[in-house]
């Protein structure tokens, strides 16, 4: 059941190999989805949970990219069921981020928040990449919370990091600058807002959802 979880899982993935190279894809996006839907049930049924979060992250993506926001956020939620299941911290970290953002769409603003800086939390001590794939959820977080002093904080460790790392084309860790930009000027460090909407201007280009 595993291997044909795993297979299924690959079938369905194949989906944004073909929308990345900007061709059309021949097998109907519902058979995409409905073999994601089997890989869940199977993951599920063997209780494994790296697995289980993956069928999960399958599926939240594919609504997403249909326009199903909601229904891509519930599937976002369920990471919750099963973080702690999951042997990898840098894992764990970013499973945690990507829910916080799916408590963000349906209102649960404090525990977004929680969220976000347990993922935050364990993605200390990893690579600037996989910092950044947390930090910059917090900082959404954070910022739509108010706390301006806990943001900046968190913007400077991504700014930071950031700077190893500004050529990449990567939606979160280009989300920083942008971010920054805004919690720089709801502070009314104009200045310093400046220098952030430079790096974003500068970076445009990189700026993706991968």
């Amino acid at each position: 059941e595993m291997r044909r979880a795993n297979l299924l899982l690959l079938r369905g993935w194949a989906y944004f190999f073909w929308r990345s190279a900007d061709r059309p894809d021949r097998v109907p996006f519902d058979q995409r989805v409905a073999w994601g839907e089997e890989a869940l049930a199977l993951a599920e049924r063997v209780d494994d949970a790296e697995l289980t979060s993956r069928a999960i992250s399958l599926l939240s993506s594919l609504h997403w990219d249909s326009g199903q926001h909601r229904r891509a956020h519930e599937f976002g939620l369920r990471q919750l069921e099963i973080a702690d299941r999951i042997p990898s911290r840098e894992v764990r970290s970013q499973m945690l981020s990507e829910a916080s953002g799916d408590l963000l769409a349906a209102g649960e603003t404090e525990r977004a928040l929680e969220v976000a800086r347990a993922g935050y939390q364990l993605a200390q001590d990893t690579a600037d990449h996989q910092l950044m794939h947390t930090s910059a959820p917090y900082l959404r977080a954070t910022r739509w919370a108010g706390l301006w002093a806990e943001a900046r904080d968190v913007l400077d460790a991504h700014l930071q990091a950031f700077a190893h790392e500004s050529d990449v084309s990567c939606g979160e860790v280009q989300a920083g600058p942008a971010l920054g930009a805004l919690i720089l000027a709801d502070l009314g460090e104009a200045e310093h807002a400046r220098d952030a909407a430079e790096l974003v201007a500068r970076t445009s280009n990189l700026y993706t959802m991968g």
